[in-house]
């Protein structure tokens, strides 16, 4: 899937996140990239029962959410873009503000 404000990352070679990964989108199946190891979350072999705050866990959302740091914002000057929760609903935050979120 690609998003129609896909910049691409600044670790990334490609213009654009999808030509990089063929995605612009992550799934977070091992909770946030900044906590490395096993522990730290991420839906990976849960089922929908086993997730104990669905409206706060993060599901799905644009990949530029994983880089606060980032000079392309996509969706606005610094990185913000959409999330997808476990309960299907979905919000638009900075990067900044997913740190505050179940991954």
């Amino acid at each position: 899937m690609t998003c129609p404000n896909d910049m691409g990352r600044g670790t990334e070679v490609a213009p654009t996140t999808f030509e990089a990964v063929v995605n612009s989108y992550f799934f977070n199946c091992g909770g946030f990239p900044d906590d490395v190891g096993s522990g730290f979350g991420g839906l990976d072999a849960k089922t929908a029962a086993n997730v104990a705050k669905p409206a706060s866990t993060v599901m799905f959302g644009c990949a530029v959410l994983t880089e606060p740091r980032d000079s392309k914002g996509w969706h606005r000057p610094k990185p913000a873009g959409y999330l997808l929760f476990a309960d299907t609903h979905g919000e638009f935050k900075t990067a900044w503000q997913t740190y505050d979120l179940i991954w």
